[in-house]
């Protein structure tokens, strides 16, 4: 018995969703308004890395977090706690050539973090940044590197900020804060 309609074989089913995730995202962009922030917009930059290291030399995004008891005055933690970078260079080893999933993680992770400051750089006037989906994605990222990294424990809070820096062979020779997050608890 042969069955005559429709085939419904798995690669052209995923081929379609992605072709009407793509007639969305234009419809929303013709019919919407022409700035366009929010979950639909992120997960279609999942796709694409960010490129824009190629295309000139300057300030890269780092993010810095730190985390403590909160001091009980209106500045959150004490301004003597250091600020440590979260993505210093990985160890290279031979076996990385072949399989290196750390820093692949690394690297996504650091691509989150140059949307956040490409986000933040394009902010209108008066906008929230705790509105922006990268916000809160680099907000879980630094909430979870201080309880991994730094120790934190519970009842403590964190605070992230994104520094925009320029290195050369001798180290850090400029750095700019672009954006220090409100302390948060851990």
């Amino acid at each position: 018995m042969t069955h005559a309609g429709v085939c419904f074989h798995p690669v052209k089913i995923t081929h379609a969703f992605i072709l009407l995730y793509f007639v969305f995202l234009l419809a929303t962009l013709w019919w919407g308004p022409r700035f366009i922030q929010g979950p639909w917009l992120f997960l279609l930059r999942a796709f694409f890395p960010n490129w824009k290291f190629f295309h000139a030399v300057g300030n890269e995004p780092r993010l810095y977090v730190r985390c403590g008891e909160l001091t009980g005055t209106h500045k959150g933690l004490d301004p003597g706690l250091a600020w440590q970078l979260i993505y210093p260079r990985r160890r290279r080893s031979l076996w990385g050539w072949v399989h290196n999933p750390h820093v692949n993680l690394a690297l996504s992770q650091q691509n989150l973090v140059d949307h956040l400051a490409h986000d933040l750089n394009h902010l209108p006037d008066q906008s929230d940044p705790r509105d922006l989906v990268a916000y809160r994605l680099v907000q879980a990222l630094a909430r979870e590197a201080c309880m991994d990294q730094l120790g934190a424990q519970s009842g403590q809070v964190f605070e992230f900020e994104i520094r925009l820096e320029r290195s050369d062979t001798a180290g850090v020779v400029a750095s700019h804060t672009l954006m220090q997050a409100p302390a948060a608890a851990v």
